[in-house]
């Protein structure tokens, strides 16, 4: 029993043992890494995000980042997740999370998630379907985008076609291109009404715009089905209209992907949604619209962009803290605010792009599009198999149902490999 005399000692050499205990207690360091470069807005903003972080947690976390080059870290990263030496927190693209989920290499977020509220509702759907693996949750949206469509509204009132109504259906679009289509006397074009693979496009917003999809709800390749197919002979016959030797002449004459802007000889195009603010900023007097992309059986266009992951690793609650800082409601706003870009929130898309009808529609188009399923599979097979057979369809060289045909029993084939090992 301790004396009563000897009790305040005590006490006293408690107290000063708990200080000289925390004292001696380090604060948690974790690795970040991003792609973002200093001197541009959203690199700027990225470097206060973790500055700001390690003031509200000073003794506690140290966020010590490193800038990966974006095409760096396609190799870098994946070698040091399999290694067990890779970062923290990453911020990278949200096509590969469900390959790594499969093959171990994300923390599962899904616990995280529920004890601390975090309402995954308000991010956009596609962004969370595809950080989604087996049901459980790898990634938080950071910053997709998507492909809005644009027109030049003077181009469409000088074609006598009201330049805020812009085409709804592809036969809408087939319709204003070839009104927006003008030639010289030698028959060369002068000005183009569309081309459905400039721009930032590709072919994938035409598949979603008919419903299809490269794989079944099994996984299960459906490369050939008729809604591709479909698709495909879709975007064809615009270039069997206006001839491949023309088409080339013309862009020669004005560089197709950047005639819209350019030279604005281009009168529609399917752009990234921050093809906006390129335009706002470099191109302030063209008068243009933003609308939905024209579709055939729904409005569904192209998502892609990024998300905050964690590889498997041993500061797993600081460096929540720190993904939780990214995808909150209060940096999303600087964000948006500060970049222009939409950001993973839908609340914060709409309160801030509410005054702003162009970005609203951008925001719509976000909540209208998915991601491409070949790039998200686990097993990602043949990804490029499939742009070969639909170059090969677009050159004209193969017949759109011949080509994603080929396409179809080379992936099957591939994934009946992966899946017998």
């Amino acid at each position: 029993m301790i004396c009563k005399l000897a009790r305040p000692f005590v006490v006293a050499w408690l107290v000063v043992a708990a200080l000289a205990l925390a004292a001696s207690a380090q604060p948690v360091t974790i690795s970040f890494w991003h792609f973002y470069g200093g001197g541009t807005a959203e690199g700027d903003l990225i470097q206060w995000a973790v500055d700001e972080f390690n003031r509200r947690h000073q003794g506690e976390i140290i966020v010590e980042p490193t800038i990966v080059g974006f095409w760096e870290m396609h190799d870098k990263y994946p070698i040091a997740m399999a290694a067990g030496i890779g970062p923290d927190v990453v911020l990278w693209n949200l096509d590969y999370v469900q390959s790594s989920a499969k093959n171990g290499l994300l923390t599962d977020l899904t616990p995280l998630i529920e004890r601390d509220g975090i309402d995954l509702s308000d991010y956009f759907p596609a962004a969370v379907e595809v950080s989604t693996y087996q049901g459980r949750v790898y990634a938080i949206p950071f910053n997709p985008d998507t492909r809005p469509f644009y027109t030049n509204r003077a181009l469409l009132a000088e074609a006598g076609i009201d330049p805020d109504t812009p085409p709804v259906t592809w036969a809408d679009l087939k319709e204003y291109a070839r009104k927006l289509t003008r030639t010289d006397a030698a028959g060369s074009y002068e000005q183009l009404g569309f081309h459905p693979m400039w721009g930032d496009s590709w072919f994938v917003p035409w598949l979603h715009s008919n419903s299809g999809r490269w794989f079944d709800e099994n996984g299960d390749p459906i490369i050939d089905n008729p809604r591709n197919v479909e698709a495909l002979e879709f975007v064809v016959s615009f270039i069997e209209e206006y001839g491949v030797d023309r088409l080339d002449e013309f862009n020669l004459s004005y560089d197709g992907n950047n005639a819209f802007h350019a030279s604005q000889n281009l009168a529609m195009v399917l752009h990234t949604s921050g093809y906006m603010d390129r335009l706002n900023r470099e191109f302030p007097d063209l008068d243009y619209n933003v609308s939905l992309i024209p579709y055939n059986t729904e409005p569904v266009s192209w998502m892609a962009g990024f998300g905050v992951e964690m590889p498997q690793g041993k500061h797993t609650e600081a460096a929540w803290e720190f993904a939780k800082f990214l995808t909150g409601y209060e940096f999303m706003e600087k964000w948006a605010k500060e970049t222009g870009n939409m950001g993973g929130l839908m609340s914060v898309a709409r309160d801030v792009f509410a005054y702003d009808p162009k970005k609203a529609v951008i925001a719509e188009q976000m909540y209208y599009s998915r991601f491409n399923d070949a790039t998200t599979h686990p097993d990602q097979p043949g990804w490029n198999i499939i742009i070969e057979q639909v170059f090969a369809a677009t050159g004209l060289s193969k017949p759109p149902k011949s080509a994603l045909e080929e396409a179809q029993r080379q992936i099957s084939s591939i994934l009946a490999e992966i899946r017998s090992r």
